[in-house]
């Protein structure tokens, strides 16, 4: 049988990654003719029918080769047959058309009289997009991702191989190869990862695989070879796969902080002199946020390990796994915080584990253990330090002639938990704690507080406090003037100040007693000012008629007035137009659903305090349908309703009618 019985005639040229520094061209192997064994064969691909794991079926009418048991057959990539293969016949079948080969996988070093190549793939990897471009690769935690009860997940991680290399050299008459090398550089940049348990409890986590896919970019060595026909390129694949594992984690409580795993390695070994060495090598250049007293358990008594990742890159030739090399790098974090010295101590522990399964490339069935690489890092230690809170005094709200509203937003609690906090108010400029005081809870954020107890028309100051276990301090001071007695609260909204609440006076500006009706007769037939509570009930609000309104003692408490039409336009066109404005001024209870738009974000607190209108005008409206507000001369009204987010207007009405009124500053 001729070693060539037939002419290569097709094969494929892959290409795997950006750029290649090395066998792009055949003639960079001269110096060392490749030879094949005395048993080897390059099959031509038109000739191979079908491959599974145990055999090759070739076409007897497309090649004039009759392999023997013994032989190794080698084939290049095609789209049917993606990885080639590089086989030894343990038996052949025949029929009429075809042969059947029985076959296990071979090796370099029996395939080969003699070989040589050196490639180094360049930007093979890079996972600064997500993977699912078949490109690069990348890990997020967003959004918080909760893996446990009280344990949150936010950041990203970056998994990086900017080149590998692979090298052989085996001289004719030897029996195994003068030098193997496989070398990978790997890196993290970019990773980074918040971790926050919100619990005061002990948590474990097991490990989870986030990742297990073969990367897009695959790599084939070109490797010439002389034939009777010419030199023909044997293309060798190699399968590059990454798993990446996270966790398990083990923390005893309370705790946040933020991270940034960036390690660098170089993963590999060489085989020279008939022994194999390790030359992998790490690097640590991770380092973490500044910790924050406050993110931890008052008691300062907090462990934490926690492995950020287990990323196993594997490299296996024709995709067979038992033939792969593969390294793991495992990167821990050991974290403790304490009240002794230092409170704190961040260590970061990377290590390099694997295996090369030398059969490929030796034919000697036997690994190469990789292990002994670990290193470790303190990227964060020392002591908090106690300061004091930092802490802004919110605006005044809901002024009543007795009350109003506050509070404060403790944005830093100076590295203690904040014990106390409120606010504290006088007549006199900076008030502290030893005048009145609210106290509204503890611990950071924002809070809103009740002043009460005011005396009417009267100026006061206002300042939130914050205590920790250091000292008290006070935020911005900020000063209001409570209302006349009777008068109801506002809100500014644009440039107009709007009574907050209805209006519930019983006496008109001058002192004049306003008339209460509950007859409905007597109501109907009055042509003065009156007023009443909604259906007579003194839960309810208080309506009036229009008499009332325009009656020239002042139905509106001094300094406000009953708004015209036009100051009702502006209020809408504050809110963004009469469609809208409606939702905005009514609040989100107190209404029938759908209660459409409705957000109060004004703080105008429309709410439907009911009317008296209908047939001879003492039908009252279903409750929590309307509020009709009064506008002043020329005669009618503005109209909030459950199921519109719009500012309407009655079109008819009687100067008999009961509704609410609001007022505007002057």
């Amino acid at each position: 049988m001729k070693k060539f019985g037939i002419i290569f005639f097709a094969f494929i040229l892959f290409a795997s990654c950006q750029k290649k520094d090395t066998n792009d061209n055949p003639n960079n192997n001269s110096s060392t003719e490749n030879l094949l064994s005395s048993n080897s064969y390059i099959v031509d691909t038109s000739a191979v029918q079908g491959v599974t794991d145990n055999s090759i079926t070739l076409l007897k009418s497309n090649t004039s080769l009759k392999p023997k048991t013994g032989d190794i057959l080698i084939a290049n990539p095609t789209l049917n047959n993606p990885f080639g293969f590089l086989r030894k016949v343990i038996s052949v079948t025949e029929n009429v058309s075809e042969i059947v080969c029985n076959t296990e996988q071979s090796n370099l070093n029996d395939a080969f009289a003699q070989l040589s190549f050196k490639t180094n793939y360049l930007d093979t990897f890079s996972s600064n997009q997500s993977f699912r471009t078949g490109a690069k690769f990348g890990v997020k935690f967003t959004d918080n991702l909760t893996i446990a009860n009280g344990i949150k997940l936010n950041g990203e991680f970056f998994f990086n191989i900017p080149s590998v290399q692979i090298e052989y050299k085996r001289i004719k008459g030897s029996l195994a190869p003068e030098k193997i090398l496989i070398q990978a550089d790997f890196n993290t940049d970019g990773s980074t990862l918040e971790i926050t348990n919100s619990s005061n409890t002990a948590i474990q986590v097991g490990p989870k695989i986030i990742t297990d896919a073969e990367l897009p970019l695959k790599i084939f060595i070109p490797i010439p070879v002389p034939t009777p026909v010419g030199i023909i390129i044997v293309r060798v694949p190699f399968v590059q796969k990454l798993v990446i594992k996270t966790l398990p984690i083990n923390i005893s409580g309370k705790a946040k902080w933020t991270t940034f795993p960036k390690i660098s390695a170089t993963l590999g070994a060489k085989y020279e002199n008939s022994q194999w060495t390790n030359l992998s090598k790490l690097q640590i250049d991770a380092s973490a946020m500044p910790l924050a007293k406050g993110d931890f358990a008052p008691s300062l008594s907090f462990n934490a390990n926690v492995v950020f990742f287990t990323p196993e890159y594997s490299i296996a030739p024709y995709k067979v796994d038992f033939l792969k090399t593969f390294f793991s790098i495992p990167n821990t974090l050991d974290f403790t915080v304490q009240s002794g010295t230092p409170n704190y101590l961040l260590k970061y522990k990377t290590d390099v584990v694997g295996g090369i399964r030398e059969e490929f490339f030796t034919a000697v069935k036997r690994e190469f253990t990789i292990t002994g690489n670990v290193i470790t890092k303190t990227i964060l230690e020392g002591n908090f330090s106690n300061t004091a809170p930092v802490l802004t005094t919110g605006s005044i709200t809901s002024i009543t002639s007795t009350s109003a509203n506050s509070g404060g937003d403790i944005i830093n609690n100076g590295g203690t938990p904040i014990t106390a906090r409120g606010v504290c108010w006088s007549t006199a400029q900076n008030p502290t704690i030893s005048n009145s005081r609210t106290s509204d809870g503890a611990g950071n954020g924002s809070f809103i507080s009740s002043i009460t107890g005011l005396s009417n028309n009267t100026t006061y100051y206002v300042r939130a406090y914050a205590t920790n276990s250091t000292e008290t301090v006070y935020g911005n001071q900020v000063s209001f003037t409570t209302l006349q007695a009777g008068t109801s609260p506002s809100v500014t909204i644009g440039n107009q100040v709007w009574m907050s609440a209805d209006l519930g006076v019983t006496n008109y500006r001058n002192g004049d007693v306003i008339p209460q009706i509950t007859n409905d007769t007597l109501w109907i037939n009055a042509t003065y000012g009156a007023w009443c509570y909604f259906k007579n009930n003194p839960n309810n609000g208080k309506i009036y008629n229009y008499y009332a309104v325009i009656d020239t003692r002042g139905l509106a408490p001094l300094g406000w007035h009953i708004p015209s039409w036009t100051e009702v336009t502006t209020l809408a066109n504050n809110l963004g137009g009469f469609s809208v404005a409606g939702g905005k001024l009514k609040t989100t209870t107190g209404w029938l659903s759908p209660n459409v738009g409705a957000t109060n974000s004004s703080g105008f607190n429309g709410y439907s305090g009911g009317s008296r209108v209908g047939i001879y005008l003492n039908g009252w409206d279903d409750p929590f349908v309307y509020a009709r507000y009064w506008t002043a001369p020329p005669f009618g009204d503005f109209v909030l309703v459950y199921n519109r987010a719009d500012i309407g207007r009655t079109g008819g009405s009687s100067y008999k009618a009961g509704k609410t009124v609001r007022c505007i500053k002057d």
